[in-house]
């Protein structure tokens, strides 16, 4: 049954754990796991607890771990590579030397640009915290995570990295291995398909100055508060980047374009009215995951319906109709003004949205793309806004429906 593969995986996990922690604190002592781990090779059994502490037999199939690595290059990988690559994408390997004094030498011409006592101060307690924690790190404490063979295996991997992209699937836990050259002609192939318009350069340098007009005209107007003011700008932005991950599920192997939004002009003008636009998704058709659907299934199950079926939106957020959804949304706002803060208005929210999407941009390989049609996948207020005009669709659908029930 379910639960006793979700026991049998917490199981495997939690001894892993421990197993590390014993060898870590070079701790010779019997895992109390192992016991349960010797059930999984005899008959395929496992000893789960039940809820008053007592164990009980259950029958389990074997599970067979997959390879998460896919190489799709024509680089081969060595074992040693591959079994570093499942470690997995956050896996931090252990220093192998003492990098205190690296980071002090990269802190101390920061601090020369403070003021002479808080320099001072500021040195003392970096001194201090670096003096406190430069033992964890040396020869006879330090644990080395990594095989001799893993560690050169990483060195070589690390020496591909101007031939090879090591990428996540865009679905389930798989590492997909691409050549640079598979990975660029995907991306262009997407760039050249898709909505986007090339720029003749970059907008970064003077998006930032022409937002804080139009935020300081609001304020001006009171349509604004100061605390918005300063909470929408960013000082120091950089240009949103586009990336990819392979969609290892779907034929041709594709790409799913994902725009990083970190330390942009507009994030904290995003986050700000995806804030705002959150109550108005909320709807009794949202799932929330598969146990939910089933259990819904099941208490508004009725004879009289024969299908039952599951709709996709292909590419929703380039192909959802922005302007459509920000009228729903003013709409709404106008409706129900008790969700927005004092001194906002909807008009004033449908103006920044408007903002936002005229101002959608990417860079990708040193050149500028502006985005023509839907949002960007990444940006927060584009998913409330897809998920808000998927909302009202599905609402007019069931008002249209020839045999509406609950």
């Amino acid at each position: 049954t379910k639960s006793h593969y979700i026991m049998h995986k917490a199981v495997c996990k939690h001894s892993k754990k421990f197993q590390r922690l014993l060898t870590t604190h070079r701790i010779n002592a019997v895992s109390p796991y192992d016991e349960y781990i010797a059930h999984l090779t005899s008959p395929h059994k496992i000893l789960t607890p039940s809820i008053s502490g007592h164990l009980r037999s259950c029958q389990l199939s074997p599970v067979k771990k997959k390879n998460t690595v896919i190489n799709l290059s024509k680089e081969p990988l060595s074992k040693a590579e591959e079994d570093v690559l499942n470690l997995g994408l956050k896996f931090t390997p252990a220093p192998t030397r003492d990098p205190c004094m690296d980071i002090a030498s990269r802190i101390q011409p920061g601090i020369k640009s403070l003021p002479e006592g808080a320099q001072a101060s500021m040195a003392y307690d970096i001194s201090e915290l670096l003096s406190n924690n430069s033992g964890n790190c040396n020869e006879k404490n330090a644990h080395d995570n990594l095989s001799p063979h893993q560690r050169q295996a990483l060195k070589n991997l690390q020496a591909r990295a101007k031939r090879l992209r090591i990428l996540p699937a865009d679905k389930g836990n798989s590492i997909v291995v691409l050549s640079n050259a598979q990975y660029n002609s995907k991306m262009l192939e997407h760039i050249e398909q898709g909505p986007y318009s090339l720029l003749k350069k970059d907008p970064t340098n003077t998006l930032p100055a022409k937002f804080e007009r139009i935020l300081k005209k609001l304020l001006n107007e009171n349509r604004i508060t100061k605390q918005f003011f300063d909470n929408a700008r960013n000082l120091h932005p950089r240009a949103p980047q586009m990336y990819g991950t392979p969609k290892i599920h779907k034929e041709g192997i594709p790409i799913r374009p994902i725009v990083s939004f970190y330390n942009t002009p507009l994030i904290a003008l995003h986050k700000i009215l995806a804030h705002y636009l959150k109550p108005l998704t909320r709807s009794i058709l949202r799932l929330n995951d598969s146990y939910h659907f089933l259990e819904t299934l099941r208490s508004t199950h009725d004879d009289k319906c024969r299908y039952y079926c599951s709709l996709d939106v292909k590419a929703l957020y380039t192909s959802c109709d922005m302007s459509l959804a920000r009228k729903t949304v003013k709409q709404k706002f106008q409706e129900q003004p008790d969700l927005l803060p004092d001194n906002i208005s909807a008009a004033t929210i449908d103006s920044l949205i408007g903002f936002c999407l005229d101002n959608s941009y990417f860079e990708y390989d040193h050149r500028f793309y502006a985005q023509k049609k839907g949002g960007p996948m990444g940006s927060p207020l584009t998913v409330e806004l897809a998920e808000i005009r998927i909302t009202e669709i599905e609402t007019l659908s069931f008002v249209f429906f020839p045999c509406h029930t609950q």
